[in-house]
């Protein structure tokens, strides 16, 4: 769920600096360091699991492996 949340800032982070509303409401975004920090956790989060998902197929072939 974390990259989904990521995918939602950043569409949030897009649509806040495509809209004017004229001089009523004047939107202006950018990404702080803690964006990359987040970012940086989704790819890790994401390729230790497929690298302990690799590892434990390779040690023990079965059919329930996800177990």
């Amino acid at each position: 769920m974390a990259d989904v949340f990521l995918i939602a800032i950043i569409v949030a982070f897009m649509a806040a600096n495509a809209s004017s509303m004229g001089e009523l409401l004047n939107l202006r975004a950018q990404f702080e360091v803690g964006f990359y920090f987040f970012l940086g956790y989704c790819v890790f989060s994401i390729l230790s699991t497929q690298l302990m998902t690799k590892k434990s197929l390779g040690s023990k072939p079965s059919l329930f492996n996800f177990i």
